[in-house]
């Protein structure tokens, strides 16, 4: 079974989606950002042989989540920091990691299994992202500090990540590309691309607040 650990922030306006909130303002940015981490987890609660977590901050839980959440604690540091801390905390009971973040909830199961099977063959799979990070990582390793020295938030995350888990002396693969949601450019994309029965959260409240900036039809 591989544990499967999302990684969000608690919902407050003004520290999460800051840049979706230039089109919608921090109030809905941050609901956007709670719709997405719903969506991101019924996905994956469909997953067979997985064990769900959330991580986040002490006292974080999201009370929404079905199933109820598991919850943990990233803690402080870099991003590369906090991820090394949660793939070791899973790995130390599971013999694989999917560390997932939830600004991708329109996200294809099929793509989480795809990065659990290249994982039988290689250390990491990751999931490259088209803005030039990655959407996921899969891991059965993670070597203390095989993370460091990457630059978070840049057009060349993913590269500086790749060559940082090959320093640490892990094999790597490379799963599906896929997007992120950060702008309201990517948001509007996502409405339109996905399914009509996907990120139901997501569309519901959408819906709302166009219905209460333009009036019901």
């Amino acid at each position: 079974m591989a544990g499967i650990a999302v990684l969000a922030k608690p919902a407050v306006p003004g520290r999460v989606k800051t840049r979706l909130a230039r089109r919608v303002g921090p109030v809905e940015a941050a609901l956007f950002a709670e719709a997405f981490l719903l969506d991101t987890w019924s996905m994956l609660a469909e997953l067979p042989t997985s064990h769900l977590l959330l991580a986040s901050e002490r006292g974080a839980a999201m009370p929404l989540l079905t199933p109820k959440a598991e919850l943990i604690v990233q803690g402080a540091g870099t991003l590369g920091e906090r991820l090394e801390r949660v793939a070791s905390h899973v790995l130390g009971r599971h013999q694989q990691v999917v560390l997932l973040g939830s600004d991708t909830p329109h996200l294809p199961a099929s793509y989480v299994y795809a990065l659990l099977r290249d994982l039988q063959h290689v250390d990491v799979v990751m999931g490259p992202a088209e803005d030039g990070g990655f959407w996921g990582l899969a891991m059965r390793r993670c070597p203390r500090d095989c993370l460091g020295g990457v630059e978070w938030s840049v057009e060349s995350t993913g590269r500086q990540t790749l060559e940082a888990l090959a320093r640490a002396g892990l094999s790597i693969g490379l799963g599906p590309v896929w997007y992120d949601i950060d702008e309201g450019d990517a948001l509007d994309r996502m409405l339109a691309e996905a399914r009509p029965d996907a990120v139901p959260a997501t569309r519901a409240l959408a819906r709302r607040l166009w219905e209460e900036h333009h009036g019901a039809q």
